[in-house]
């Protein structure tokens, strides 16, 4: 990863990942579900 876009390897904990994952894909996930409901 850091060869070809220079960005660095994340190397801390899994635990802070997985919950920073979470706290940014959950939002997204149901903003998208409610922009794309069928409606009716």
């Amino acid at each position: 990863m850091e060869f070809v876009l220079g960005w660095n390897v994340y190397t801390g904990s899994a635990t802070v990942l997985f919950v920073v994952t979470l706290a940014v894909t959950v939002p997204f996930a149901w903003l998208l579900h409610r922009v794309t409901r069928p409606r009716g």
